[in-house]
């Protein structure tokens, strides 16, 4: 479905004019859109001025309760949509696995080295 400028023009989100952008531009820019999108906007994605996709802030700007995004969460974790991680700290990620010495890959590689 091929929208006309004039009709992009007119794409309105809740009270106030839609903001878009063409794929291109939101790849160059993207930071600037995440911003824009936190602080409440919504953006249309457009593919050769095609509208393919809406950026749009994950929580409602009035603001989920935590119970609701806990439950929302929950939710979408169930569809698939996203996975939970099991919220680790940075100390346990860092950590070597195992039966693995930390350091030890430089080590093994000149006692391989040395061996030939």
């Amino acid at each position: 479905m091929k929208v006309s400028l004039i009709e992009l023009k007119d794409a309105y989100g809740y009270n106030r004019p839609m903001k878009m952008a063409n794929i291109a531009e939101l790849k160059n820019r993207l930071s600037f859109y995440v911003r824009q999108v936190r602080r409440g906007e919504t953006i249309l994605v457009l593919d050769r001025r095609t509208p393919v996709a809406r950026l749009v802030p994950i929580a409602d700007p009035s603001g989920m309760g935590d119970d609701e995004g806990e439950a929302w969460l929950s939710q979408m974790q169930k569809r698939g949509v996203i996975h939970i991680g099991r919220r680790r700290g940075v100390d346990e990620l860092l950590k070597p696995p195992p039966g693995r010495r930390a350091g030890g890959g430089v080590e093994r590689l000149i006692e391989e080295r040395q061996r030939r």
